[in-house]
């Protein structure tokens, strides 16, 4: 008699809140992984391409990101204050890595020191050592301060892309009647090339707003991406072969 082999076994998915919470640690990782990028380009920049400006190169555009919000972002749909709400998350994500782990005390502590007459070669030494790591902390903090606004931001224009997303959607599934109705042809692959492209019009504005290396008006960034969304939602929609 012959033996009966088990079969290949069968890998179970996650179900949705699996997926989504796959999706959101993801997300948060890229975003640590950003912040830490961040950080080194702008220790990069003061040791070779701005030394002399130092950590001021942070802090002016930590000003500029700010007078934007002022200006620019006075009313949104998720906060009724997106300046403090900006503020907010700089100060939350300051107090959380600055402030709990104790560098910002190291700082203040370190700015304590013996006039240079009464300083050994050691402690000469080890003072340069101490000025010139608080540079770059200074500066790490600044840029943590406009990666966490940047970040405000972005979550503050999410409605952008959905009110602009939906407007695409019911004009691309009226497209979509229309033809149908009419007798005209379907395009697969349009639709295919369509759905490929709504990922990145989501994911491509945070990568390329969260690393510009100088000042950038947001708006420069999320609307062109939040009018892709839009057409190519439409796009996909409007070509969609399968009925609804």
């Amino acid at each position: 008699m012959a033996e009966s082999r088990p079969g290949p076994a069968t890998v179970k998915r996650p179900g949705p809140g699996g997926r989504l919470l796959i999706g959101l640690l993801g997300f948060a990782f890229w975003l640590v992984l950003g912040l830490i990028g961040n950080i080194l380009f702008e220790w990069v920049c003061i040791g070779y391409f701005w030394p002399e400006e130092g950590p001021k190169r942070s802090q002016a555009m930590l000003e500029e990101e700010l007078r934007y919000l002022r200006e620019d972002f006075i009313e949104s749909l998720l906060v009724d204050q997106p300046v403090e709400f900006a503020a907010r998350v700089a100060g939350q994500l300051h107090q959380t890595l600055y402030q709990k782990t104790g560098i910002e005390a190291w700082m203040n502590r370190a700015d304590v020191k013996n006039p240079p007459a009464q300083e050994s070669l050691f402690q000469q030494q080890r003072s340069n050592f101490v000025h010139g790591a608080k540079r770059y902390l200074y500066a790490a903090m600044i840029a943590t301060q406009v990666y966490a606004v940047r970040v405000a931001v972005l979550i503050l224009a999410l409605p952008i892309f959905g009110l602009l997303g939906l407007a695409g959607l019911v004009d691309g599934m009226v497209q979509r009647d229309l033809r149908r109705w009419g007798g005209g042809r379907e395009h697969g692959q349009v639709y295919h090339l369509a759905k490929r492209g709504i990922g990145p019009s989501l994911a491509l504005p945070w990568i390329i707003y969260l690393a510009w290396p100088t000042t950038v008006h947001p708006n420069a960034v999320i609307v062109p991406f939040a009018v892709l969304f839009a057409l190519v939602l439409a796009m996909s929609s409007a070509t969609f072969k399968k009925y609804l």
